[in-house]
């Protein structure tokens, strides 16, 4: 049987009907693209004000009509899901974060997961990706699109004129690199420079206060960073956090003291040693609080929280402690394979009784873990338990409290310090203002944190640290106890007079941002003394790597 050749001529063709389907299917595919980032755009400025609508909405426009002048699909589309993308990205970030995109931000990203506790936040990642990859079509818009273009242009940079460029998510990346380059160029000056390592030194910890008499000889330390934790969220008056409450009003109590630094790996070896860290896995060859103790005869211990977590167990390692506590392989019953603060709390009991049945007194150091960002509590709630930024504060607060009820029945109350403080304040997220809507913060990483001394017997007391900041924990501890040894610590005690602080510990350092809280009021370094404390920061860099 013949086949008819106008059939065969056909085959490969699409008919009427396919070719309009297909022409709809990209019609609903690029509406949905814009009007999703669009969505995000009102969403966002809805925290952060109307010039990020109005920027967003601009940059939008922009990435729609530089599409539209590129001809060939393949690259039209790469073009626009790459501009899309970036543009989805700052706006979920900004949404959840109170920011765009910054470099701590991006030197984290290897702990994403630990953001993984608010299933809005899983959705907004797959959902900004997944409509960034939809496919568009050309809109035939011939000798307008470059008017249209201009037009838009020519608003952007009005309104970049009056209100800067901070608004602009597509300049925010620009500014990353920026940032990048000038943090670059001070290391290799710094390098260059062959800094003096004897600029850093100091031959003693002076001291500013004598230890209490009625504390023995070599009395033992216990220090516990609670993972981002804010002083306001113990002030709260919901009670969130009674029992920490408590404690600061009969223990040795610093008021207005800030934290350094962001985030946790910087937080916790920079209250350790005394110093900034450039990296989060920057090795610290200096001297630290541990060496101190250490060379005082001191049993030098950390407790991992995160034990299943190599990278941080690594970290921990380097912290040069004679033993660290990282039993992996549990079954923990807190989030990502960590421990709770339940059985965070129960594991420090242990390690001090057994710990105290030796003959040289210990230093012993924690890291709480859950307490972290989108994180909800895993035993306690607070109240109907609809809050889980609340929920995981009460929780924290709960089994700090249990723990101190059996300290305080224990022989060890009587030769034991306990040190509270956090590795950094709460960050700012979308969260923490639902859950705390009066906080008044100005920087997303940087607040007030707790810092109380307690012991059987402590005489309470309030010390205004008038906004010092956590650089001071280790010469602070050391003064406590009367020990003084040679270091490179940037902080002092907090029990020396405020004015004769230095040019460290009253400026907050985090990768391109630096502010200063001295006095207690958080406001930018002028230029000058900000080039003058940078120079300061990268010789500190350099030479803490060692020979």
């Amino acid at each position: 049987m013949g086949t008819n050749p106008s059939n065969e001529k056909n085959k490969g063709k699409k008919t009427k009907a396919e070719i309009v389907k297909q022409y709809h299917l990209r019609e609903v595919s690029f509406l949905c693209k814009y009007v999703f980032s669009f969505i995000l755009i009102i969403l966002a400025s809805q925290r952060s004000g109307q010039l990020t609508f109005w920027f967003g909405t601009f940059e939008l426009l922009l990435a729609a009509l530089l599409t539209n002048v590129i001809r060939k699909d393949i690259a039209r589309n790469i073009f626009n899901d790459v501009l899309i993308l970036l543009l989805n990205v700052q706006m979920c970030v900004l949404l959840y974060g109170n920011t765009y995109v910054t470099l701590v931000m991006i030197t984290n990203l290897e702990h994403i997961q630990d953001l993984t506790g608010r299933a809005s936040y899983v959705l907004a990642a797959i959902f900004s990706v997944g409509f960034a990859f939809l496919p568009v079509r050309r809109i035939r818009l011939k000798a307008r699109t470059s008017v249209l273009l201009t037009g838009v242009l020519s608003l952007e940079l009005i309104f970049c004129m009056f209100a800067g460029n901070s608004y602009s998510p597509y300049y925010a990346y620009l500014d990353l690199i920026r940032q990048r380059q000038e943090r670059y160029a001070l290391k290799k000056q710094a390098e260059e420079a062959n800094v003096d390592k004897s600029y850093y030194y100091k031959e003693k910890i002076t001291g500013h206060i004598d230890k209490p008499v009625n504390l023995p000889e070599q009395p033992n330390v216990v220090c516990i960073f609670v993972e981002g934790l804010s002083q306001n969220i113990v002030e709260d008056p919901r009670g969130i956090m009674e029992n920490v409450a408590a404690y600061e009003k009969k223990s040795l109590n610093f008021t207005d003291y800030f934290n350094h630094t962001f985030a946790t790996f910087r937080g916790i070896s920079g209250q350790l040693y005394s110093g900034y860290q450039e990296n989060n896995y920057d090795e610290n060859t200096l001297i630290s609080l541990q060496d101190v103790l250490k060379d005082e005869g001191y049993h030098t211990i950390f407790i991992n929280s995160e034990p299943n977590n190599t990278i941080f167990t690594s970290f921990l390692a380097d912290l040069g402690f004679d033993t660290l506590v990282s039993n992996v392989g549990h079954d923990y019953e807190g989030l990502l394979e960590s421990l709770s603060d339940r059985e965070a709390y129960e594991e420090l009991f242990r390690q001090m009784e057994q710990a105290s049945g030796e003959k040289d007194p210990f230093f012993i150091s924690m890291y709480t873990f859950g307490t972290h960002a989108s994180w909800n509590s895993v035993n306690k709630k607070f109240g109907d338990g609809s809050d889980q930024e609340l929920n995981k504060f009460y929780e924290a607060d709960y089994y700090f409290g249990e723990f101190m009820e059996k300290f305080e029945k224990s022989d060890m109350a009587k030769d034991t310090i306990i040190v509270f403080t956090s590795d950094h304040a709460t960050y700012q997220d979308e969260g923490f203002d639902k859950a705390f809507p009066n906080a008044d913060r100005t920087v997303v990483g940087l607040d007030r944190i707790p810092l109380f001394f307690y012991y059987k017997g402590i005489a309470p007391a309030d010390i205004d640290a008038k906004g010092r900041n956590s650089l001071d924990l280790a010469p602070t501890i050391c003064d406590y106890l009367d020990i003084s040894a040679e270091n490179y610590f940037l902080g002092d005690s907090l029990f020396m007079s405020a004015e004769l602080n230095n040019n460290y510990d009253t400026v907050y350092s985090s990768e391109s941002d630096v502010y200063t809280t001295r006095g207690g009021v958080i406001t930018t370094l002028p230029k000058e003394t900000e080039d003058i404390f940078l120079d300061g920061l990268y010789g500190y860099f350099y030479i803490k790597q060692g020979e």
